[in-house]
C-alpha cells in the first residue's frame, strides 16, 4: 500500500510538471573598449593560444592557435552582444524591459553580471564612479555614464503607483565565504544568515520614498563593499580598484490590490560578480602572488588576512561552483524534473544563487569580456560559462497574493515568539556565551529577531499608504 501511494504521488507530480512552462535565460556580452595604459588589458600585450577574431549581433568568435594548426570557435547562445562603443543607455533598454515588467507583473527577476576582473561588471550595474558621485538631485536628467541601478530606480518608480506600492532597497556582500549587510549601521548586527530555504534574513530592507534615495544606498555600498587594487584592476582617484567580494542588491517590491484587499511581494536581484581570474595574474607585488587554494581555505578557517591570490582562488571556487549548479539545473529542468538548491554543501554564494535557478526567478546575465590578446584565455572561458547558462531553462512560479491585515498579525506574532525566545536563551545562559555553538545560536536567534522585524515594517508601510491613500 505504500508503495502504491508513493507511486501515485509521484506520477501526480510528473503530471503537473508537464504543465509548467519553461522559460528560457537570457545571457548578453558586453565587451569592453580597447585600453593603453600597461594594465593587465593592454592593447599592445603579448597574446596568448585564444583570442578575440570578430563578433556580430549575436555572436562571439574566437581564433585558437597551437603549434602550427589555427583554429575558430564561434558562439550564439547571446541574446545580444554589446559592442565597445555601447552606452549605459542602450545596455539597460536592450536588457532591462522584459526583467522589470516581470517583476512588476508577476515573478522575481535576477541579473547577474560576470566576466574577467576589469572588465566593466561593476560599471554596467553602478555606473561610472564620477557621474555616481555628482549625480542630478532631479529625476527628469539622467547622465549617460549611470548603470542599471541608478536607471532601474526611476523606472520602478515611474512604473508603479506609489500609493498603493512599497519598494524597499537592500545589499549584501558574499565575502570570504561570510555575508555582510553593506547598508546596516550598526557593525555589531550585519550578519546576515541564510535560512532553512536558502533566503537572506536579518538583512535590512530600506523604503525608497523618492528615486533620489538610490544615492546614498550607492554611497554606502561602494565605501562599504569590499575591493583592493590589482595588476588587472589598478585602484585610481576615481575608482577603487578590483571587487573581492560579490555584491548582491534586492529590490523588494509590495504591491496592493485594492479590489481583492490583498498583496503580493516580488523581488528584482541584481547580482554583481566578483572577477573570474587566474589568480597569478591580480598580484600587485611578490606578497600578493604567494599562496595557493590549499591555504586559502586553511587561513579562512582560522580567520587570517589572506593575500590577492588567496582571494582570486576562493572567488575562482565559488564561480566554478555555481556553474556545477547550473548545469545540473539545466539537466534537471529538460527531463522535467524539480532542483533544488544545496542545503548542507556549497558556500552562501553557491546557495542563494540556487535558490534563484528553482524557477523562481527569470534570469539573465551580462558577459563582459576583454579586448586585450593576453586575456584569451579568460575570455573563452567567459563565453563556455555564458553558454552554460544561456542552456538553462526554468519553470515559472508567480507570486501567491496574501491578506495584508492577517499578514501583519502573523508577522506581529512571529517577531514576538523570536523576542521570546531570545530573552529566554540569555537568561538561561547570562555570563556563559563563550562556546560557539552557544555564541552560533545566540546569532541565529538574533537574527530571527530581526528578520521578523524587517518583514512586519515593510507590512505597516503598506497599511499606512492604504490608509493614507484618497
Amino acid at each position: 500500500m505504500i508503495e502504491k501511494k508513493k507511486q501515485s504521488n509521484r506520477e501526480e507530480k510528473d503530471d503537473s510538471a508537464d504543465s509548467v512552462k519553461l522559460v528560457p535565460s537570457h545571457v548578453y556580452v558586453r565587451i569592453r573598449p580597447t585600453v593603453f595604459d600597461g594594465s593587465g588589458h593592454d592593447q599592445d600585450a603579448p597574446g596568448v593560444a585564444k583570442s578575440l577574431a570578430g563578433y556580430s549581433d549575436t555572436s562571439i568568435t574566437l581564433n585558437t592557435q597551437y603549434m602550427f594548426s589555427k583554429g575558430s570557435n564561434e558562439y550564439r547562445f547571446p541574446t545580444q552582444v554589446f559592442a565597445p562603443d555601447s552606452t549605459q543607455e542602450h545596455v539597460y533598454n536592450v536588457v532591462l524591459p522584459a526583467l522589470v515588467q516581470q517583476v512588476v507583473t508577476h515573478n522575481d527577476a535576477m541579473l547577474l553580471s560576470y566576466g574577467q576582473t576589469g572588465t566593466g561588471k561593476t560599471v554596467t550595474i553602478f555606473g561610472f564612479e564620477p557621474s555616481l558621485k555628482q549625480q542630478s538631485a532631479t529625476t527628469n536628467s539622467i547622465d549617460p555614464n549611470w548603470g542599471i541601478l541608478p536607471r532601474l530606480t526611476l523606472e520602478l518608480f515611474a512604473k508603479l503607483p506609489q500609493s498603493t506600492t512599497v519598494i524597499a532597497i537592500s545589499a549584501m556582500e558574499f565575502y570570504l565565504a561570510m555575508i555582510v549587510d553593506l547598508l546596516q549601521d550598526d557593525t555589531d548586527q550585519n550578519t546576515v544568515r541564510l535560512d532553512a530555504h536558502n533566503k537572506p534574513a536579518g538583512y535590512r530592507r530600506v523604503v525608497l520614498t523618492t528615486p533620489t534615495d538610490i544615492w546614498e544606498i550607492i554611497e554606502k555600498i561602494l565605501a562599504r563593499r569590499s575591493s583592493r587594487g590589482t595588476h588587472m584592476n589598478h585602484t585610481q582617484d576615481d575608482h577603487a580598484g578590483s571587487s573581492r567580494s560579490h555584491c548582491a542588491i534586492l529590490f523588494t517590491i509590495l504591491q496592493y490590490d485594492d479590489d481583492a484587499s490583498r498583496f503580493r511581494q516580488t523581488q528584482f536581484h541584481l547580482v554583481d560578480l566578483a572577477g573570474a581570474e587566474r589568480p597569478s595574474k591580480v598580484g600587485t607585488g611578490e606578497d600578493n602572488l604567494q599562496g595557493s587554494g590549499a591555504t586559502a581555505f586553511y587561513k579562512l578557517y582560522r580567520g587570517e588576512t589572506m593575500t590577492a591570490y588567496e582571494e582570486g582562488c576562493l572567488i575562482n571556487y565559488e564561480l566554478f561552483e555555481f556553474c556545477k549548479e547550473i548545469k545540473m539545473a539545466t539537466s534537471l529542468h529538460k527531463t522535467k524534473k524539480p532542483y533544488m538548491a544545496p542545503r548542507q554543501c556549497g558556500t552562501n554564494l553557491t546557495k542563494y544563487l540556487g535558490r534563484c535557478i528553482d524557477g523562481r526567478a527569470l534570469l539573465a546575465m551580462i558577459v563582459c569580456i576583454s579586448q586585450a590578446p593576453q586575456c584569451g584565455w579568460e575570455t573563452w572561458f567567459s563565453m563556455n560559462y555564458g553558454t552554460d547558462l544561456a542552456g538553462l531553462c526554468t519553470p515559472t512560479h508567480p507570486a501567491k497574493w496574501f491578506e495584508l491585515d492577517t499578514s501583519v498579525q502573523k508577522c506581529v506574532q512571529a517577531l514576538q515568539k523570536a523576542q521570546r525566545t531570545l530573552e529566554d536563551h540569555e537568561k538561561q545562559h547570562a555570563g556563559s556565551n563563550t562556546h560557539p555553538n552557544a555564541r552560533r545560536w545566540h546569532g541565529q536567534k538574533r537574527t530571527d529577531v530581526r528578520e521578523a522585524a524587517e518583514k512586519l515594517k515593510l507590512l505597516q508601510c503598506l497599511q499606512e499608504k492604504i490608509k493614507s491613500a484618497p
